[in-house]
């Protein structure tokens, strides 16, 4: 995904750099990732991990990491 961030001429071709990434990211984790975790999990994980993923107070915001903002070197 770092390879989106570079800043390029064509900001719709970044853009669409950006969603294809993103698409393939989702892809695998809701095609590998998940049956992998329903392999090796047990019903109480499971229901504990789908609870703290639903827990909207459990997020936590980092401000502090702007790792979307060039810093000069």
């Amino acid at each position: 995904m770092k390879s989106c961030l570079v800043i390029q001429k064509n900001i719709e071709e970044s853009l669409i750099a950006l969603e294809k990434e993103l698409t393939e990211h989702i892809c695998f984790e809701e095609r590998e990732l998940f049956n992998e975790v329903q392999k090796v999990a047990n019903q109480s994980q499971l229901r504990v991990t789908s609870k703290e993923l639903n827990d909207k107070d459990s997020f936590l915001e980092n401000k502090e990491d702007e790792f979307w903002i060039r810093t000069k070197q």
